[in-house]
Order: structure tokens, then sequence, then C-alpha cells
């Protein structure tokens, strides 16, 4: 019970602030290392998707794959404010699902700054969303009381 929400809480603590201190040292260390400067330039990433860059804005390098990343953030935070997910959920993994919902806030923000400027920085940001949720929902898979610092209930 307890324990374990204070786990969750701990882990969910652990990867926000490594994704903070992941994009501030980026931020603080290339403002003075031109090399990193470089990370963070428009279209440094040397992944590029089916899109014709800037053919829509000229300052969103994929104006399409932009603006669909921005209802995964969106929609993480309605579905949080406006209580969607069925009570039983909250009952037994209230800590869990909200930092589900958070994940899914970063990706939609890493996405969003990915697709807009193609930066190598961009996908960083990007893709370690996607690797915190996927590992963090890993856990579920785990069997109930093997693990005790395992987010998922004993009840499921």
């Amino acid at each position: 019970g307890a324990e374990k929400a204070a786990a969750a809480r701990t882990l969910a603590r652990a990867s926000a602030a490594g994704w903070v201190v992941t994009a501030a040292a980026l931020l603080v260390v290339g403002l003075k290392n031109k090399e990193l400067q470089a990370l963070a330039a428009y279209d440094s990433s040397p992944i590029d998707w089916c899109e014709i860059n800037y053919e829509v804005h000229p300052y969103v390098a994929e104006f399409w794959n932009t603006v669909s990343s921005v209802p995964l953030a969106l929609v993480a935070i309605f579905v949080r404010t406006n209580d969607l997910v069925p009570a039983f959920f909250w009952t037994d993994m209230q800590t869990s699902m909200a930092i589900i919902l958070g994940l899914m806030v970063i990706i939609g923000a890493g996405s969003v700054y990915f697709h807009a400027t193609l930066s190598v920085f961009g996908q960083i940001m990007d893709e370690m969303g996607i690797i915190w949720i996927v590992q963090y929902s890993a856990l579920f898979v785990l069997p109930p009381g093997k693990f005790p610092n395992s987010p998922r209930s004993e009840t499921l």
C-alpha cells in the first residue's frame, strides 16, 4: 500500500529529475560548447521523416508531425483533469496512472519540439519520454508481491 506508493513517487521524481537534469545540462554546457550547440541547431538530426520540411510554416520543419504530436499531451492532461480514468485505477494505482499520464505529456512535448526543429537535442527529448514510459509500464508485468519496489498493485 503506502510503501509501494512511496516507491512509485520516488521513481517518478527520479525520472522527472533525470529529464530536467539532462535538459539543463545539455543547455548549460551547450551554451559554452560549440559542438553541443550544434546538437540544438535546426536540422541537426540525421532523422528526417516523410514530410517536406518547412513547406507549411517557415519556422516549423515538419508541420503536420508537429501538430499531430500536440493531442498526445493534451489528451493526457484532459484525462487527468476530468477524471476520465475508471475509479478502480485511481483507487489501486493512483500514483502509477498519474505518472503514466505525466510521461505522455513529456512524450507529446518532446515530439513537438523534435518535429518542429529536427534537432538532435529534440530527438533525444522525444525518445527519452518514450523510453521512460516503456520502462515504467514494463514494471506492471512483474508478479505482484515478488518485487517490493514495483508499482503494481497486489490486487491486480
